[in-house]
């Protein structure tokens, strides 16, 4: 039996409304106004606690949602209250969620636009030290002011006194290592570290084209994937089915600063060198991309490389060429306001490593919301039903949910803010790990949950 606020506050006050309106004409103006006040509170008191059963209770009774672990966390910022919690203080595997920490540290960290290289400009040469810029010759983005600045150069010299970069982070799977969603990191990333093969109206395109030599194409039916590369030499195999069928792959090549070298030599057509002394501190910074266009497309596509690149970025920016001691600098920062601890071992959430509680998420989501504008927002989170990782779900016109979503196999979990039909903008975080149903299944008793709060509230 569900106990119903609203009509125990009726039973309450229902003798004083029979015994009051035979004599309201008795009362002074001011009395009455006061009774009807003091009435809508208790009826909008009541309404919340009710509000907050429904929700549970779908929840609850979700064949989906309660048959695995499931977290959530509503919230009203304009309140600064708690709607809903359920397990939102126990911790999740959050997958791509872990985005929007990247992208809230870069919503701190950059102006602007986001920074290419240091430099120091010589009569006879160009000295450069790298920033992590993944936006260099990046297919994506078609202006390209760090390139543009080589132009009329004869030299570069690149001085890269960082330190060591593991290529892949802590928890990813070796074994990804020729899928487009887990490029290598380097400090100086150029073609976004990826190979693109091509096969439009039966024209074969590589890039960049310095690959053509190490690309074989095969006819006949695919052995698995329709692109393949040994784990390190840069020697890509494609399997074409039919050989006018068009098709678009991308696959990371395997980094090192010798090929760093022999591309940039190959794409600018000029002399490059790497720098072994430190006497020279480039100071001049060379901007490139905007830094909303970047931190946005990482978010609307879920783009794992960005992700990393950029997390990298802030760190040098702050002064940490160590992105791990970076990592827990920013969590000490945010301890404030943050009310769980967190464990953050990469930028773009492949990392099985990474735990978060729905609160957490929440938390900083309400950061952002507090310091940058709902335009900002609306561009950098995917709108359900209309773009990005939320093309296809959760729809309405106009969208009700500014969302990211984060997939790793037998987890999903999404978190972002919910225009309700009363206009009021919430903040939530609903998580869900260790299930074995199908994914979409989980999505589906999501969007009745997230459709229900909608009307709700």
């Amino acid at each position: 039996m569900t106990f119903n606020v609203t009509k125990f506050v009726l039973m309450l006050i229902h003798p004083i409304i029979c015994c009051e309106i035979k004599t309201f004409s008795r009362f002074s103006q001011w009395k009455k106004w006061s009774f009807w006040a003091v009435l809508m509170l208790f009826l909008s008191v009541g309404c919340r606690p009710l509000k907050k059963i429904q929700v549970n209770r779908t929840i609850k009774k979700s064949e989906v949602l309660s048959n695995h672990f499931t977290g959530f966390c509503l919230f009203d910022p304009s309140e600064n209250t708690y709607l809903v919690q359920r397990n939102e203080n126990l911790n999740f595997t959050p997958a791509s969620n872990m985005k929007i920490l990247t992208a809230y540290t870069c919503l701190e960290a950059f102006g602007d636009s986001i920074p290419a290289f240091a430099y120091t400009d010589y009569i006879d040469s160009l000295v450069i030290k790298p920033l992590g810029d993944p936006s260099f010759l990046h297919p994506v983005f078609k202006s390209q002011p760090a390139y543009d600045f080589f132009s009329g150069r004869k030299k570069i010299l690149i001085q890269n006194n960082h330190g060591s970069l593991s290529e892949f982070g802590p928890g990813w799977a070796w074994d990804d290592f020729q899928y487009n969603f887990q490029a290598e990191r380097s400090w100086f990333p150029i073609y976004g570290n990826t190979v693109r093969i091509l096969n439009l109206n039966d024209t074969l395109q590589i890039v960049p084209n310095f690959f053509e030599d190490y690309v074989q194409i095969q006819f006949g039916t695919k052995p698995g994937n329709y692109v393949s590369r040994d784990v390190k030499y840069n020697l890509f195999n494609i399997w074409i089915e039919n050989e006018h069928e068009d098709f678009e792959r991308e696959i990371p090549f395997d980094y090192d600063e010798e090929l760093l070298i022999q591309l940039l030599e190959d794409t600018l057509h000029l002399e490059v060198a790497l720098l072994d002394s430190s006497d020279i501190q480039p100071e001049q910074i060379l901007n490139n991309q905007a830094a909303l266009d970047v931190i946005s497309y990482m978010m609307q596509t879920s783009d794992n490389f960005l992700a990393e690149q950029l997390l990298i970025q802030a760190a040098l920016h702050e002064g940490f060429a160590d992105p791990d001691q970076f990592r827990a600098y920013k969590l000490q920062q945010w301890s404030s306001f943050n009310p769980n601890p967190i464990q953050w071992h990469d930028g773009s959430g492949l990392s099985r490593y990474n735990l978060i509680t729905p609160l957490s998420l929440v938390s900083i989501l309400n950061r952002i919301y507090q310091t940058e504008s709902w335009q900002t927002i609306k561009s950098i989170f995917p709108a359900g039903g209309h773009s990005g990782t939320l093309a296809n779900w959760y729809y309405s016109d106009p969208p009700f949910i500014f969302a990211k979503t984060g997939t790793l196999s037998n987890n999903h979990n999404l978190s972002g803010y919910l225009v309700t039909d009363s206009g009021k903008k919430l903040i939530f975080s609903l998580m869900n790990n260790n299930y074995v149903t199908s994914t979409s299944e989980v999505k589906q008793a999501m969007s009745e949950l997230l459709f229900k709060i909608k009307k709700l509230y």
